[in-house]
């Protein structure tokens, strides 16, 4: 950018510009390229950010990963509450060799630092539906194989009418879970750690921190 601006310096004078100027303008075909980047420009020069409501300016459309972001923050939310026993790491890459190397990503990796192996696999899935879809089952249970654990959790962002509690097979204990994302994500954190802890066996909530009285 800042060889950009010392090109543009050479032979363009800088002229300070309002929002105002950037709307109510008229474009026809030989203009009509502008007018995204006078939008473009009316945003920075507002400082206003994008959200979910409609407002009264119009601006370029602006695409989230909601299946990303729904993965980064449940691993970030836990890594700040769950107790220091257990390490949180997401998208743990695992080289598998079938003939050829393969390589699978885990969502979410919690690993029982005093026992010194993986106590949980889990898989976020940002979709509501009835039930869990054969096909999740099937990428968790395999995420369990591939790291020998025996517990696999799928998280969707809202409660299942019909959630799944039960052993895969002989060795792998599968559950679904809920980080609920309608209402306060601090207390829908809390209620899924503590179902979590429940389901899995592990004390994974970290203690409150006492407050000293002065």
């Amino acid at each position: 950018m800042r060889r950009a601006l010392r090109s543009l310096q050479s032979f363009a004078t800088s002229t300070p510009f309002t929002p105002g100027q950037c709307v109510d303008r008229l474009y026809s075909r030989l203009n009509e390229d502008y007018e995204p980047l006078h939008a473009l420009c009316r945003f920075f020069l507002e400082h206003i950010g994008p959200t979910r409501q409609v407002g009264d300016r119009r601006m370029l459309p602006v695409l989230v990963d909601m299946e990303k972001l729904f993965e980064v923050f449940v691993v970030e939310w836990m890594k700040q509450h769950v107790s220091d026993r257990y390490a949180i790491r997401g998208q743990e890459n695992i080289q598998m060799q079938l003939g050829q190397p393969v390589l699978i990503k885990i969502d979410i990796v919690v690993d029982d630092l005093f026992a010194g192996r993986t106590a949980l696999v889990l898989d976020t899935k940002y979709k509501n539906p009835d039930q869990v879809a054969l096909a999740d089952i099937h990428q968790v249970v395999s995420y369990a194989e591939a790291k020998h654990c025996q517990k696999a959790v799928l998280i969707y962002p809202a409660p299942l009418s019909k959630p799944i509690n039960g052993p895969w097979g002989a060795n792998i204990y599968l559950k679904s879970h809920s980080f609920r994302l309608d209402g306060d994500l601090d207390q829908a954190g809390d209620l899924f750690l503590e179902e979590l802890s429940e389901s899995s066996g592990l004390a994974l909530q970290a203690k409150p921190v006492a407050k000293q009285m002065h």
